[in-house]
């Protein structure tokens, strides 16, 4: 089944499991719809997301990581052959250089991770909606069941009752436990899309505003500095 039709599949489940609560008439068939309804995600949107986080960008792209790695390099190049800095201001360059390419390395590493973990995240809850499905039908099954066992004699029928609440019990604590494993994963996987949101804002700062023309002087100004040939770099004056 495609993911696109998680999402009605979850909210047919929880509709379901609704009307089979309401012929079965027990607290624990009543907390099978609101447990399931704590599962109704769209794993579709998590399969995009992944492929989102995953993907670096087309190779035209000015967002391809591979593209702007190749871009630093030929600039430190550049710079080093033409010699439009000197001493500090060079040295200056290329560790802020050093440093913005080890931070895209990260960061092409870390984007593939949590696409990772949102594609399994997505597989997990398309997972949950198949699920979802068979407890609505063995949920509507039973409340058939449970309501022809009132037309049975009464010695017959309250056995019967009396079993099927005990395996509607049953199923609401898999259904438990299958919504708190969900739950903590969607906490990790939150948790790793957290650090990874905090470590590219961090990586922006790295790479301060540089920039220099043939014959001129360097220009650090973004960065609250100021260049001086033969004293080097220190803080501009306000």
């Amino acid at each position: 089944m495609a993911y696109e039709n998680d999402v009605r599949l979850f909210t047919a489940s929880v509709a379901a499991t609704v009307v089979a609560a309401g012929l079965l008439r027990s607290k624990q068939a009543l907390a099978i719809p609101v447990a399931l309804g704590l599962l109704v995600s769209n794993p579709a949107s998590m399969k995009k997301a992944a492929e989102g986080w995953c993907d670096q960008g087309k190779e035209n792209s000015p967002e391809n990581l591979d593209r702007i790695t190749a871009d630093i390099k030929n600039l430190k190049k550049q710079v080093k052959e033409n010699k439009h800095w000197e001493g500090e201001a060079a040295e200056t360059f290329n560790t802020a250089a050093d440093s913005f390419l080890a931070a895209l390395s990260d960061n092409k590493r870390y984007r593939q991770a949590a696409g990772e973990c949102a594609g399994q995240t997505g597989d997990a809850y398309h997972a949950a909606a198949v699920f979802a499905s068979y407890v609505a039908a063995t949920m509507l099954t039973l409340g058939a069941a449970f309501q022809a066992a009132r037309l049975l004699p009464p010695l017959v029928g309250v056995p019967v009752q009396v079993a099927i609440l005990q395996i509607v019990n049953k199923i609401n604590a898999v259904v438990n436990a299958v919504v708190k494993r969900k739950t903590v994963l969607v906490a990790a996987a939150a948790t790793i899309f957290a650090a990874v949101n905090t470590l590219q804002i961090g990586h922006q700062a790295l790479f301060f505003g540089m920039k220099t023309l043939p014959g001129q002087t360097p220009d650090f100004t973004q960065a609250g500095l100021r260049y001086q040939k033969g004293t080097g770099i220190s803080p501009k004056p306000r």
